[in-house]
């Protein structure tokens, strides 16, 4: 996850000052790297995770990009949530939820696909 964030905080440091002083800061931590935590270090071990997630929250509300199976995630659950609807409707819930949910997922997966084609995910 490193990697990617790290390669798309590079393409658009040049356009985006943010990017470029996440740039920076990465380069500063890669530098002095994570190894064996001890129970000291946890808090560091969380301030690199929150860092990572500030990232790829700023990449993709600026940027527009999305994360890996982010519309699958989306789709799924508004697929569910209308196929308990129609299985209200017509007395079976279970199959309700399960063609919902399968719709989402297709809908979703074509998202997703054609996302990673326009080179549009983290």
């Amino acid at each position: 996850k490193l990697e990617r964030i790290m390669n798309r905080i590079i393409s658009f440091s040049d356009e985006c000052h943010d990017c470029d002083h996440a740039l920076q800061e990465l380069e500063k931590i890669l530098n002095n790297p994570i190894d064996k935590l001890s129970g000291s270090d946890q808090a560091l071990y969380k301030a690199y995770h929150l860092y990572l997630k500030k990232l790829a929250s700023h990449l993709q509300k600026q940027h527009n990009l999305v994360a890996d199976d982010y519309y699958v995630g989306l789709w799924m659950s508004l697929g569910m949530a209308i196929g308990v609807s129609f299985g209200v409707v017509f007395d079976d819930l279970a199959i309700g939820l399960a063609i919902g949910m399968s719709v989402g997922i297709a809908i979703g997966a074509g998202l997703d696909a054609n996302a990673k084609k326009q080179g549009q995910v983290i």
